[in-house]
C-alpha cells in the first residue's frame, strides 16, 4: 500500500481495510501474517469463504420448514455448507501443520495456536484427535 501511496496510484481502501481486519486477529492468535501480499493464504479467497458463510448462515432452507424434504437438499445449502466447512477445514489444517513444521524456540514466542498443539500433545488421552481439537478451538476465535 506505501508502495502505491508514493506512486500516486488510486489505493482500493476496502481491499486495505479487508486486509488489516483479516491480519490484526490473525497475529494475535496465529503470530504472524496470513492473508494479503506478503501472507500465506490470498485474501480475496479468505474472504469468500467468510462471505459464502454468511450468507449461508442467513439462508432459509425449505428443509427447515417441511423436514421429510430435508434430505433432498433442494436449495443445494446443505452441499454449500459442507463445500465452505472443508475449505475452512483445509486452511486450518495448513496452518496448523505449518505451526509443526515450525516450532517456536522459546515459550515466549508461543503464539494461540503453538499453545493449543501443546495442549494436545501433553493431554493425549483426553483428546485422541489431536489436529480436530486445535482446528475446532482456532476457528472459534478466529471465524467472525
Amino acid at each position: 500500500m506505501i508502495q502505491l501511496a508514493q506512486t500516486e496510484s488510486t489505493v482500493n481502501m476496502r481491499t486495505v481495510l479487508s486486509q488489516l481486519t483479516m491480519n490484526i486477529p490473525m497475529s494475535m492468535i496465529m503470530g504472524d501474517r496470513y492473508f494479503g501480499e506478503e501472507g500465506g493464504e490470498s485474501l480475496a479467497d479468505v474472504a469468500h469463504l467468510i462471505e459464502d458463510s454468511f450468507l449461508l448462515h442467513g439462508a432459509i432452507s425449505i428443509g427447515d420448514y417441511v423436514p421429510w424434504l430435508k434430505w433432498l437438499d433442494l436449495q443445494g445449502y446443505e452441499r454449500a455448507m459442507k463445500k465452505v466447512q472443508r475449505k475452512f477445514d483445509q486452511l486450518m489444517q495448513r496452518i496448523v501443520e505449518k505451526h509443526r513444521e515450525n516450532p517456536p524456540k522459546e515459550k515466549e514466542e508461543m503464539d494461540f495456536i503453538d499453545l493449543l498443539i501443546l495442549q494436545a500433545e501433553e493431554n493425549v488421552e483426553e483428546i485422541p484427535d489431536k489436529d480436530g481439537f486445535v482446528k475446532a478451538i482456532a476457528m472459534v476465535f478466529t471465524k467472525p
